[in-house]
């Protein structure tokens, strides 16, 4: 007699199956932040310290902003505009980017302009206060001026930002930024701009001012340099207040408030 019952009684559960890591770019996460350190090597020296401003920014490439646009992915054609999309990142991290007064990240960015906040998904060159110009080589849009003044800019300025090959002007003043001027802005050949009076800047001021070789105007007073000025300050528009050195003012004459 056949019995009346089914051999295998049906389950309502689902079969386990192993997961699989979601991909971007056709690459999981991990592969892919480690693509992208790759791409930057010239800028990232090493792994970045977890919770790092340079590490926030992989992270949000990776996680966020990718994610979002499906649209930067890396090869060799967009290698120059990921490379800038990260140090902005880097940029805003450093900086205190959450704790601005203006176009932090999801922040409403109230500008006559009709800015983008940062880290938005559109093109970094519209990101407030950043200026870009076509660049005939590259073939893409290039930084050449930041201003964010009055925006309650807090912490150090990268390194990363002397990477901006064709920046001209950097205008942080008034803001609350600490620790010393990158030694990469002092190496960088096309800086014409460095304005960053009434911050909290300290250290002192380096020789290399010398190889600025299109520096221009240089507004440094307000912060808390001490040392010896160095004699080629003189040949730019400055703004500057008398250093220290051992409770000594250093002589300069071309400094804004020497006696």
């Amino acid at each position: 007699v056949p019995s009346t019952l089914p051999s295998n009684i049906p389950t309502l559960l689902p079969s386990k199956k192993p997961s699989v890591p979601p991909t971007l770019c056709g690459l999981t996460a991990k592969a892919l932040k480690a693509t992208f350190q790759g791409f930057f090597a010239g800028v990232l020296s090493r792994d970045p310290t977890p919770g790092s401003p340079q590490e926030q920014a992989l992270t949000w490439l990776v996680m966020d902003d990718i994610r979002e646009t499906g649209l930067l992915c890396p090869n060799s054609k967009n290698k120059y505009k990921l490379t800038e999309r990260y140090i902005m990142a880097v940029f805003y991290f450093s900086l205190g980017g959450d704790s601005w007064n203006e176009c932090g990240h999801n922040m409403q960015c109230n500008t006559l302009n009709h800015e983008d906040p940062y880290l938005s998904n559109n093109d970094y060159c519209n990101w407030y206060g950043v200026t870009c110009i076509w660049d005939i080589e590259k073939k893409v849009q290039v930084v050449t001026e930041i201003v964010l003044n009055k925006n309650n800019l807090s912490g150090t300025i990268p390194n990363e930002i002397g990477h901006l090959s064709q920046l001209e002007a950097l205008s942080l003043r008034r803001n609350n930024i600490v620790g010393q001027i990158p030694t990469e802005l002092y190496n960088h050949k096309m800086l014409k701009e460095l304005l960053l009076s009434n911050n909290k800047l300290l250290g002192t001021i380096s020789s290399n001012l010398e190889q600025m070789d299109s520096l221009q105007k240089i507004y440094l007073d307000g912060n808390n340099f001490t040392g010896q000025i160095p004699d080629a300050i003189c040949q730019f528009e400055v703004k500057l207040d008398c250093l220290t050195n051992d409770g000594v003012n250093q002589l300069c004459y071309c400094c804004k408030f020497c006696k």
